[in-house]
């Protein structure tokens, strides 16, 4: 998996609004760290398409 672009991160957070996300070379992963819930969330994730469910489902049930 190649790194992704500055381009294809912004859009990736630009979606996942509430959320700071990074990603790490040496793990080959996205890392999104969450403020919608009482406790802090962490998630951790190669796939993109999966990270922003994961997210989604999260600010749901915080909801």
């Amino acid at each position: 998996m190649p790194d992704p672009s500055p381009r294809d991160l912004a859009a990736l957070q630009a979606a996942c609004t509430g959320w700071l996300i990074m990603w790490s070379r040496w793990r080959r992963a996205y890392t999104a760290f969450g403020a919608c819930t009482k406790r802090p969330v962490i998630i951790d994730e190669a796939d993109p398409a999966r990270l922003i469910q994961q997210c989604r489902a999260i600010e749901l049930a915080a909801a």
